[in-house]
């Protein structure tokens, strides 16, 4: 490619060919054109080895990353699923940013550039969900799956299967069967980010006294509180998973000083880790109920 464009570049006449005295370039000369070639080679490989190297060793990253997700069950967001947000950056138009005195970005003009690891709070725990969002939903949609209705039909058993083991027995028993196909439908992954942003409105809007979005249709995963506590849950419920277990904790912490010991007790432990394990879910449950009787 480097050849062909030397050629465009620079004509016989332009370049300084051993022809002989006095004598003029001929294409129907085969040494005329021959050192005509050869000249342009010289300039491409010049050229070439003026141009940046890549490691081989940043090659092979490259590449492993870029198919790091291929035919792979177990799916994690690479560079490629995730929006640089979830790195802690963000881009501020400057007729924004200019209000708050930032600077303009050095390299994206008209932006100025954010970074804090606090921007990237609401998307722990995403990388499943950032990855499906192009592996199973994109595929879904651009007819790539090979049995598509066998594949929806499968994830939405699964994901059905998944919402009864979580829920608690008496929560299950009341939830009406539309609830249980849509929050089935959200455990599927079908539609990865899109239904757990659609649930998350819906609790962060019913959370500050606003409209069931759904328009009565659905219920929220979990019944929404009024007053201080429900703009507390509206804030962890946007802020991600760190902010809402340290909540938990907080809210534990606050009932045990405030002479409210069982309860207190109960809602730390039952937020520790695998304490809401499936398996020994009642037996917890028990526990605590004991202990908060005290």
């Amino acid at each position: 490619m480097m050849h062909e464009i030397m050629h465009t570049k620079f004509q016989p006449n332009d370049l300084k060919l051993n022809l002989g005295k006095g004598k003029t370039y001929d294409r129907n000369n085969p040494k005329h054109y021959a050192k005509y070639e050869n000249k342009i080679n010289e300039l491409a490989l010049k050229e070439h080895n003026k141009q940046p190297k890549i490691e081989e060793e940043t090659l092979t990253a490259f590449r492993s990353a870029l198919s790091s997700g291929i035919l792979n069950t177990i799916m994690m967001g690479t560079p490629a699923d995730k929006p640089i947000l979830v790195d802690g950056v963000a881009y501020v138009p400057m007729n924004v940013a200019r209000m708050f005195g930032m600077k303009e970005d050095a390299r994206v003009r008209g932006y100025s550039r954010i970074e804090s690891g606090l921007l990237g709070l609401p998307f722990q725990f995403y990388s499943y969900a950032l990855a499906a969002t192009n592996k199973v939903a994109g595929s879904f949609m651009q007819g790539q799956m090979k049995n598509r209705w066998g594949g929806l039909a499968t994830a939405m058993g699964a994901g059905y299967l998944s919402v009864m083991i979580k829920t608690p027995d008496f929560a299950w028993d009341k939830m009406e069967m539309e609830d249980r196909f849509a929050r089935a439908f959200d455990q599927s992954g079908v539609m990865a980010l899109y239904s757990d942003l659609f649930y998350t409105a819906m609790s962060t809007s019913l959370a500050l006294g606003g409209p069931n979005i759904s328009g009565g249709m659905l219920n929220p995963k979990f019944p929404p509180r009024e007053g201080t506590m429900g703009m507390v849950d509206a804030a962890t419920g946007v802020g991600g998973a760190g902010v809402s277990i340290t909540t938990d904790y907080a809210e534990g912490v606050g009932q045990f000083l405030n002479g409210e010991y069982g309860e207190g007790s109960k809602q730390i432990i039952r937020s520790l880790p695998f304490a809401r394990m499936w398996f020994w879910k009642n037996q917890m449950n028990e526990a605590t109920n004991a202990i908060s009787r005290f």
